[in-house]
């Protein structure tokens, strides 16, 4: 992708958590009294944390593949 899609897309999803973000800080009630800053960085707790728990989970894959790979290349020589 080139620098300017790459910019577009960024800011689209920081427009989206920042919509999210305000929804859920407009429809609190009135009981709670937590700031915007405070359900914004929820919110990107909650999309964070999967996708490191995915990234995480693909690492170890590739370093499994890399391993089972480099043993059957070395059982061959």
């Amino acid at each position: 992708m080139k620098r300017k899609e790459w910019v577009i897309f960024i800011l689209l999803l920081l427009l989206g958590i920042h919509f999210l973000a305000m929804s859920m800080w407009m429809f609190q009630g009135e009981q709670v009294h937590s700031t915007y800053f405070d359900y914004f960085m929820s919110v990107c707790l909650w999309i964070c944390l999967p996708m490191l728990i995915l990234f995480t989970i693909y690492a170890i894959g590739i370093v499994i593949y890399t391993v089972i790979k480099r043993s059957r290349i070395r059982s061959r020589g």
